[in-house]
This record gives structure tokens, C-alpha cells and sequence, in this order.
């Protein structure tokens, strides 16, 4: 699958720094005095996950590290609540695509943050503004089948990862991310 920011490709590098990103904030807390067994493991991850090479996978940690770092001394919760108030005020409705990029590059030039990280606040911005009761339950769900449950309805719909993608693909929606 391609991971998509705005329906432009990413790159196999931005895939893996995403992927690094994701790993590094899910298990920082076992390494709190060895970051160095941290890298290698997220390294020995996007090896494995993504068939990359050793410097790839290098490469990737190392600036998911400096993202996470950054992250890591701002605010995030007031870094989202000022995205909700940016996207709440925009004069016209425009695309949840447009929203979404206007709303990134509002937040990653307001606290100079990678665009990556602000990509993922405008979309929880994006997610606050417009709550929805469905879900995806992971725990149901495989490679092939999506399985998106819908409690108001007490309905579960079991769709296929390659048509997910195709529709979001084909409706432009915002922020496709692949997260590992």
C-alpha cells in the first residue's frame, strides 16, 4: 500500500520515517536509559516490515528520532486545540483536503514543526471537528479485510483493504497514513 499525505505518493523514505515514528513513540517507554537498543530495534523493525536496507532503515530512524524529539518539547495537546480553532474559523468550507493542508501548514510554521507531525494534528483536528461514531476494529481486521464497526447500528462491515483505497484514492480524502 502507499501511504498517502494530501493524495501525494510518499516516498519509501517519508513511508519509513512514518513507520519509524510510529514504532519509536509505541515502545520509547521500555527503553527510557537505552535509547541506543530503541534505534536498533526500530532499525531491525523496518528491516523486517518493510524489507528495507540497513541504511535505509538507519536513515528513517534517525530522522523519526529528531521528529520525535521535536514533538517531544511542544505542547501537543495546545499545538491540536489551535489547529481545531484554525480549522473551525477558515472563511469558506472549502475540501476536507484543503482543510487539512491549509490547517497543516498553519501548524507546522507556527511551532516549526516537521510537516509530517503537523499532517497528523490537522487530521485529528480534522477527526475533532467531524466525530464519527464507526470504527475500524483492529482486532477483527487483516491484511485483505477491513472490518469498520458501527455501534449506533450495532452493524460491522468487513471491506476490503484494496477497495478502501481505491475509494479514498479516487474521493481525494485527506491523509491517508500508513501506520505499522
Amino acid at each position: 500500500m502507499i501511504a498517502m499525505h494530501n493524495n501525494q505518493p510518499e516516498t519509501f523514505a517519508d513511508t519509513l520515517q512514518q513507520a519509524a515514528l510510529g514504532f519509536l513513540r509505541r515502545h520509547q517507554g521500555e527503553h527510557l536509559q537505552d535509547d541506543q537498543r530503541l534505534f536498533e530495534r526500530a532499525v531491525a523493525h523496518l528491516v523486517a516490515s518493510f524489507n528495507a536496507s540497513q541504511a535505509q532503515a538507519e536513515n528513517a530512524v534517525g530522522r523519526a528520532l529528531s521528529d520525535l524529539g521535536v514533538a517531544g518539547h511542544v505542547d501537543q495537546q495546545a499545538v491540536l486545540d489551535a489547529a481545531v480553532r484554525f480549522m473551525s474559523q477558515l472563511a469558506v468550507q472549502p475540501s476536507a483536503q484543503l482543510r487539512c493542508t491549509l490547517t497543516a501548514e498553519y501548524v507546522a510554521g507556527l511551532y516549526q514543526l516537521p510537516l509530517g507531525l503537523a499532517q497528523d494534528i490537522s487530521a485529528q483536528a480534522y477527526a475533532r471537528l467531524h466525530p464519527s461514531t464507526c470504527y475500524l476494529d483492529i482486532s477483527r481486521s487483516n491484511g485483505e479485510l477491513a472490518m469498520i464497526h458501527d455501534p449506533v447500528r450495532n452493524l460491522t462491515y468487513a471491506v476490503t483493504v484494496a477497495s478502501l483505497v481505491r475509494a479514498m484514492i479516487r474521493n481525494r480524502q485527506p491523509h491517508l497514513h500508513l501506520v505499522h
